[in-house]
């Protein structure tokens, strides 16, 4: 149903731009004054077969809008209330979706009479879905414009109105188009500005009624190139005598040129431009690459090791529970992260619940390929027990090659609800002659019994009730119809 909804949102979207709307007529036109067309709103949404009514939105155009009020009839209508009373109803029509079935959708422009704090959409008298009008306006306080150390700038405002707000934030060279370039829930936007003159505006919407403020005039001056590193990865390890490929670049928002140098610190320059090859020599480099725009100096840093000694370093990076329903029976989905910073290898690679050295159980193993200064993801299912668990994921070298297995283990944590089977004393999914046995030497216990002892109705004893319980599900799994508690 969900993606029936987004596909008729954007089916909506298509025909408020390729169809000619529908214009709709008030019922009582004596109610609309000539200064009441600065209330004219454009409406859209769905409407399914079984009746119920999506709107997608309410835009308020204003009076630059030519609007007409032609006849119209339907059996649709959106009729306006103010304190309970109806004071205006317009009809619009309907148009079948052209690709989902049994959906339909509506779009109209409508005068919204003043004082109007609820909207009911209808089918002749029976009502789709009820609007209610938001009695806040938005009132944006005076927009402050600073400029960072960055030279990136912030600007900020006061909504002094409305208490749920949408912003959304335009950007003017002076005398220009206003552009959108964002749009935020906060009173504040961070963004980058060319140089030259320019002005910004923030207007603020509460789904229904906008205002706007405009800043004063700025002038930026000059900006940094923004620079990035493709390749190589920070923390890679290249063999002695490879040569390295360098890739790299600027972006520079003032639409300066930019000259790029590369720089080693050992070997110091290694080239110009933004792909340059070099054979480094041994040891821990600071590789950067300088963009310079004629005023100033940016630059971006990676860190890389050349060395003779070239076995694997294998690492676990990261472990990840993808299930949502951590509850025993059910799979658990788990995911490991591992980086290989050396040569290409095979590697071995496990899955433990538990310490793999203190008795854990072994969930995945395989022997697998990982690419030199690459990361690749394994994953593997479990069915969960309840419980605490620690989830250990362990690689190493398949030829015992590697140069550092001290970041080859990595554990994990995570709790499992326990679903278990009435009578399943040690929790592990049945009940058998494990479970009568804790019931049987416990029996006759009154006081401060617990589940593993067999005190399976949780009233502290251990007696005759506890024993049926165990009756009832004796030789039953936890898939296999034991009773669930």
């Amino acid at each position: 149903m969900k993606i029936i909804y987004r596909l008729a949102i954007l089916v909506i979207l298509f025909f408020a731009i390729v169809t000619t709307l529908s214009f709709i007529k008030h019922s009582d036109s004596s109610q609309v004054s000539a200064s009441s067309v600065n209330n004219v709103y454009y409406f859209s949404g769905i409407i399914f077969s079984d009746g119920n009514l999506n709107l997608s939105s309410i835009e308020l155009l204003g009076d630059s809008f030519e609007f007409s009020e032609d006849s119209q009839s339907g059996v649709y209508s959106a009729v306006f209330f103010s304190w309970g009373n109806v004071i205006g109803q317009f009809y619009f029509d309907v148009h079948d979706d052209e690709i989902l079935e049994n959906v339909s959708i509506f779009t109209f422009y409508a005068i919204i009479p003043e004082g109007s704090d609820r909207i009911e959409f209808r089918k002749n008298a029976n009502v789709l879905y009820s609007y209610i009008i938001p009695g806040d306006i938005p009132s944006i306080g005076p927009v402050v414009v600073n400029r960072l150390a960055s030279g990136a700038y912030n600007a900020s405002w006061v909504d002094v109105g409305s208490s749920d707000v949408d912003y959304s934030f335009y950007y003017s060279s002076d005398g220009a188009d206003w552009n959108l370039i964002g749009e935020t829930q906060d009173n504040n936007f961070l963004f980058s500005a060319p140089r030259g003159n320019f002005r910004v505006k923030v207007v603020a919407s509460n789904g229904f009624d906008t205002q706007e403020a405009v800043s004063g005039s700025f002038v930026s001056g000059n900006n940094a190139p923004s620079v990035f590193i493709d390749s190589p990865v920070s923390g890679s390890v290249i063999l002695n005598g490879t040569e390295l490929v360098l890739s790299g670049g600027a972006y520079d928002i003032d639409g300066d040129s930019v000259d790029l140098r590369w720089e080693s610190s050992i070997d110091g320059v290694l080239g110009d431009g933004g792909l340059v090859s070099a054979n480094l020599s041994e040891g821990s480099h600071l590789i950067s690459l300088y963009a310079d725009d004629g005023e100033t100096v940016s630059s971006s840093s990676v860190n890389i090791s050349v060395s003779s000694d070239f076995r694997s370093d294998v690492s676990v990076e990261e472990i990840y529970f993808e299930s949502e329903d951590l509850s025993a029976g059910f799979e658990v989905f788990i995911e490991a992260k591992i980086h290989n910073v050396m040569k290409d290898n095979l590697f071995n690679v496990s899955f433990y619940d538990g310490n793999p050295n203190s008795g854990g159980i072994r969930i995945f193993s395989s022997v697998e390929f990982i690419g030199a200064n690459s990361f690749r993801y394994f994953d593997a299912s479990w069915d969960a027990t309840g419980g605490n668990h620690n989830i250990y994921v362990v690689v190493s070298d398949a030829y015992n090659e590697e140069f550092d297995v001290s970041n080859n283990v990595l554990s994990k944590s995570l709790s499992v609800a326990r679903n278990l089977c009435l009578g399943d004393s040690n929790s592990d999914g049945v009940v058998d002659l494990q479970d009568f046995g804790a019931l049987k030497d416990n029996f006759g216990i009154t006081g401060g019994a617990v589940w593993a002892m067999g005190d399976f109705v949780s009233d502290g004893n251990v007696d005759l009730q506890d024993f049926g319980a165990l009756k009832d599900n004796f030789g039953k799994t936890f898939n296999d119809g034991c009773q669930i508690v």
